[in-house]
């Protein structure tokens, strides 16, 4: 949930789409666990790869924040994977 800031995580949508948790982990059991607790609050779970992507995650946050705090944006935005 790192990537979603606090507005995209009350209200889960982005341009009429559910906003996605990206999820990287190595315990395939504890994924299913996050995505079922991600689709309960309507977020689409993406399963992203094992935990070292998760690093990749936390340059995203942090860029997401950047922009927001420069561009004057209202912290509605989110990352989507599109495949």
């Amino acid at each position: 949930f790192n990537t979603l800031l606090a507005p995209i995580q009350a209200n889960p949508t982005a341009n009429g789409q559910p906003a996605q948790a990206l999820i990287a982990g190595n315990d395939a059991g504890a994924k299913a666990d996050v995505a079922l607790l991600a689709s309960s609050i309507g977020l689409e779970p993406v399963d992203v790869g094992p935990l070292p992507f998760a690093r990749h995650m936390e340059r995203l946050a942090f860029f997401n924040i950047g922009l927001n705090a420069t561009q004057g944006w209202g912290w509605t935005s989110t990352w989507r994977v599109v495949r």
